[in-house]
C-alpha cells in the first residue's frame, strides 16, 4: 500500500503541476481580446461607432479600420453626429458583445447617398487615412461622442473593423495546482524512500541502532483522511478564488449599467457649447481665407461658402463699387480670425445655431455666424465694429450657460430682443420718441440723429428729407448671457428719401462725387432714395436692472443711390 500511495501522490503532483504550469504557459489565455463586426451587415455610405464600445475596458480601446483606398474618421458630439447622419443610410456599432465576441451593429436609413462630410464644422478633429488606421478612442471633452466613417458620401463606408482591449481572463487554479502538485510528488517520493514499520510481538527491526516508530493500525486511512482534508481545502481555496473571481467580473459590469442610467439621464440636461474652442478658430480661419480669395478678385462668388447675410451683401456692394470706380472706395477690413478675445457660444443644439465671437485688437468687431442646417457649414452673417466706451459682457470661452432665445420670449429680460430691435429702429428715426428712455447713452446714435437733422436743416427750403428704417428679420438673433441678459445682433437698411419741395425743381448732390458715382447723376427731379445697410449688436440687461439697452457695436455702409424721375 505504500508504494501504491507514493505512486498515485506523483500522478496526481505530476498532473496538478502540469495542469498549473499549462495555464501559466501553452494554455493561458491571450493577452488581448478582439470583436469584430458580422460579415453579414449591408453596405451604407456612413458607418458610425458608438461611444458604448468603449464600455468594455477602462482605459481607451484601439479600433482597427480597414477600407478600399480613401476614407474619412470625424469625431464628434453623438448630437451632431446623428443629426448630419439624418436619414442616410448607416451602420451604427452600438457597443461590445464580450461573449460572443462581436461588435453590435444596427443598419439604419434609407438615404443611399450622402454629401462628402469631411468639412463639416461639426467635427472636434478629422483624419483621412488610406487603406488602414487603428484609433484610439478619444473623448476631447465631456459629453458624449461618437466617430463617424465614411468614403465620399457615395460608395460604401468601411465596415472591416474591430476593437481590441486587454484580456483580464485570470487563471485563478494555475497558483494552487503547481503548489498542491507539488507537494502531492514530494509526498508520493517521501514515502517511496521512507521506510516501512513491521509489526509483530514485541519484533524489532534488524539493525538495532535504528529507532522504532511503532506502527499505528488503520495508518492508511489516516493518510487518505488527511489528503481528502488536503483535497477538501484546495477545492474550498479553488472555490473561494473562482467566487471571487466572478465577483469581480460581474462587478463591473453592474457597475456600468448603474452608472450608465444616471449619465444618460444627465446627458439630457447637461448643457455644452456647440462648438469648441478649436473649431471656432478653425472655422474663423475658414471665413478669413475666404475673404482673402475674394478682396483678391473681387468675386463675392468666393464669399457663399463662408459669408451669407448682411455680411455678404456689404462685401458684394464694395466689390462692386470698387470695380465701377466709385471715388474713395476701398476694400472694407479684412476679417480678423485670431486671437479670439471672447465668444458666446450656444448650448442650445436646435438648428439654426447662432456663435458670437469678439476679435481684433486695437478695433474689436462682433462676428455673427450661424449655422442653419446640421450639413450646412457656418457662415458669417453680421461683422460689426464695437463702439467706443462699450464693452461686451464678460463671457468665458466655453460657458455653458449661453442660450439660443426665442426673439419674442422676453422672460427675466427687460424686454424681449424683436421688441428691442422695433425700439432701436423708431429712436434711430426720430430722436423724440418715447423709446428713447430705453437706451443708455450712446455716441453713436447721437452722431446719427446730428447727421439727419443737419440734413433736414439744410434741405428745408428746397427739398423734403424723411428717413425710413426696415429691419431684416431674418438677420435678428439673440442669446443669452451669463448675467441674465442677452445679446442681440440684427441688421436694418435706412433709407433717407428726398424729393423737390415744388414741381420742376431739383435736388442735387453734385458736390459729393461719391454720391455722383453711385446714382450716376448729379441731381434729380424726382425722388432719390439713398439705402444704407446698418448693423447693429444690443445687449439687453437682465428684468429688475437699473441699466439700459446698450447699442454696443453699429456699421453704417452706403449700398447705392436710387433715382425715381
Amino acid at each position: 500500500m505504500r508504494i501504491l500511495t507514493a505512486i498515485v501522490a506523483i500522478v496526481l503532483g505530476a498532473a496538478a503541476l502540469v495542469a498549473g504550469i499549462g495555464q501559466k504557459t501553452f494554455w493561458a489565455p491571450s493577452e488581448t481580446v478582439t470583436a469584430a463586426i458580422p460579415g453579414s451587415v449591408e453596405a451604407a455610405p456612413l458607418t458610425v461607432i458608438e461611444s458604448g464600445v468603449n464600455d468594455v475596458n477602462e482605459d481607451p480601446i484601439e479600433i482597427t479600420i480597414k477600407g478600399d483606398g480613401e476614407f474619412l474618421l470625424a469625431l464628434g458630439r453623438s448630437s451632431d453626429v446623428d443629426a448630419w447622419v439624418g436619414d442616410a443610410s448607416v451602420n451604427r456599432v452600438t457597443e461590445v458583445d464580450t461573449e460572443e465576441r462581436v461588435l453590435k451593429t444596427v443598419h439604419e436609413g434609407s438615404e443611399d447617398e450622402v454629401p462628402n462630410p469631411e468639412n463639416s464644422d461639426l467635427w472636434v478633429a478629422k483624419d483621412t487615412v488610406d487603406g488602414e488606421t487603428v484609433y484610439t478612442w478619444t473623448e476631447p471633452a465631456e459629453g458624449e461622442w461618437s466617430l463617424l466613417v465614411a468614403a465620399d458620401g457615395s460608395d460604401p463606408a468601411p465596415t472591416d473593423i474591430s476593437v481590441e482591449w486587454p484580456n483580464n481572463a485570470t487563471t485563478p487554479f494555475a497558483l494552487g495546482l503547481i503548489i498542491i502538485g507539488a507537494l502531492l510528488v514530494l509526498f508520493g517520493l517521501l514515502r517511496l524512500v521512507w521506510p516501512s514499520k513491521k509489526t509483530g510481538n514485541g519484533a524489532r527491526a534488524a539493525n538495532d541502532d535504528t529507532r522504532e516508530v511503532p506502527q499505528v493500525k488503520g495508518s492508511n486511512r489516516g493518510v487518505a483522511k488527511r489528503l481528502t482534508a488536503v483535497g477538501a481545502m484546495v477545492a474550498l481555496t479553488f472555490s473561494g478564488v473562482t467566487a471571487a473571481h466572478a465577483t469581480e467580473e460581474s462587478e463591473p459590469s453592474d457597475a456600468s449599467a448603474s452608472a450608465d442610467a444616471p449619465e444618460d439621464t444627465d446627458g439630457d440636461s447637461d448643457a455644452y457649447p456647440v462648438l469648441l474652442e478649436m473649431q471656432l478658430e478653425r472655422i474663423l480661419s475658414g471665413v478669413s481665407r475666404a475673404i482673402e480669395a475674394g478682396d483678391e478678385d473681387l468675386d463675392a462668388g468666393l464669399l457663399e461658402a463662408r459669408l451669407g447675410g448682411d455680411a455678404l451683401s456689404d462685401r458684394r456692394s464694395n466689390y462692386k463699387q470698387i470695380s465701377d470706380e466709385v471715388d474713395g472706395v476701398k476694400l472694407l477690413e479684412p476679417v480678423v480670425a485670431g486671437p479670439v478675445r471672447t465668444s458666446a457660444v450656444t448650448t442650445t443644439t436646435d438648428w439654426p445655431r447662432t456663435v458670437l465671437a469678439v476679435t481684433g485688437e486695437e478695433s474689436p468687431r462682433i462676428l455673427t455666424l450661424t449655422q442653419k442646417d446640421p450639413r450646412s457649414n457656418y457662415k458669417l452673417t453680421q461683422n460689426v465694429e464695437m463702439l467706443a466706451g462699450t464693452s461686451f459682457p464678460g463671457i468665458v470661452i466655453g460657458d455653458t450657460s449661453i442660450r439660443t432665445l426665442d426673439l419674442s420670449d422676453g422672460s427675466g429680460l427687460q424686454t424681449d430682443p424683436a421688441d428691442a430691435t422695433v425700439q432701436l429702429r423708431r429712436f434711430l428715426n426720430n430722436p423724440e420718441v418715447s423709446e428713447k428712455d430705453m437706451f443708455a447713452e450712446s455716441q453713436y446714435i447721437e452722431a446719427v440723429h446730428k447727421a439727419q437733422n443737419e440734413a433736414k436743416k439744410e434741405a428745408e427750403d428746397e427739398a423734403t428729407v424723411e428717413y425710413k428704417r426696415f429691419i431684416d428679420e431674418d438677420s435678428i438673433h439673440a442669446v443669452s448671457t451669463p448675467d441674465g441678459g442677452a445679446l442681440v445682433t440684427l441688421s436694418i437698411e435706412s433709407v433717407m428719401i428726398t424729393a423737390p419741395r415744388e414741381e420742376g425743381a431739383t435736388v442735387t448732390w453734385g458736390k459729393n462725387k461719391k454720391h455722383v458715382d453711385l446714382a450716376g447723376a448729379d441731381e434729380t427731379t424726382g425722388t432719390a432714395n439713398f439705402s444704407y445697410a446698418e448693423s447693429f449688436a444690443l445687449y439687453i440687461p437682465a428684468a429688475g436692472s437699473d441699466d439700459k439697452i446698450q447699442v454696443i457695436a453699429a456699421d453704417s455702409e452706403l449700398q447705392k443711390i436710387d433715382i425715381d424721375e
